[in-house]
């Protein structure tokens, strides 16, 4: 039970990263640089993959310049 909610909780801010990155115009190698970390680890935290640290979840919010709360909304409305 808790596998599921944390892969559903990775998978959805997951897609939330990639759609605000697309929408700044920044590649996915771009961000990892920004984050300093590979473009193929970006694509893991993208596609829920690999499980993000509140770390790099407050990095990467910083870097598309976007609350941690707009990344999350859409697990915590599907909740």
């Amino acid at each position: 039970m808790v596998s599921k909610i944390k892969n559903n909780v990775s998978v959805s801010v997951g897609k939330n990263i990639k759609k605000v990155r697309k929408s700044l115009g920044l590649s996915g190698n771009e961000l990892g640089k920004i984050l300093g970390v590979s473009q193929q680890q970006v694509s893991r935290y993208e596609s829920g993959t690999s499980a993000i640290t509140i770390d790099t979840l407050i990095r990467i919010s910083n870097a598309l310049n976007i609350s941690v709360n707009k990344l999350i909304t859409d697990y915590l409305n599907y909740e």
